[in-house]
Order: C-alpha cells, then structure tokens, then sequence
C-alpha cells in the first residue's frame, strides 16, 4: 500500500504574530498607576470581602447592560 505524496505533505504555516506589549495601541491608554494600584489590593485580599465582591458584580452588570 503506498500514499501519494500530497496526502503525507504537511502546509506550513506561519505562527499568528504577537504583538509586544509596547506595541499595541491600547498600551497608551493603560493608566498603570491603577493597574499597581489594583494589583496590590489583590495581594492584600481587598477584593476578598463581600461587599466589594458585591460592588463588583453590580459594576460588571452595568456595564453589559450597555452593551
């Protein structure tokens, strides 16, 4: 039993590029005072308590519904 050729030929393709950090556009509109603020209420457990948790949840379904 032989194959042909074409069917045990493999496409190349190339990988998806992946844009650097600093290359994408939303980088600029990062406010990473924020982001550090925000990471070091993570580590702290801030957004462990149930009324934040609660604040959250409504703040993210506010913001579907306008969508």
């Amino acid at each position: 039993m032989t194959t042909s050729p074409r069917s045990s030929r493999r496409v190349r393709r190339e990988p998806p590029r992946i844009l650097r950090l600093e290359e994408s556009p939303a980088v600029a509109r990062v406010r990473w005072a924020r982001v550090e603020t925000a990471r070091a209420r993570i580590a702290a457990g801030y957004y462990d308590r149930a009324e934040i948790r609660e604040r959250l949840a409504d703040a993210v379904l506010e913001e579907l519904d306008k969508s």
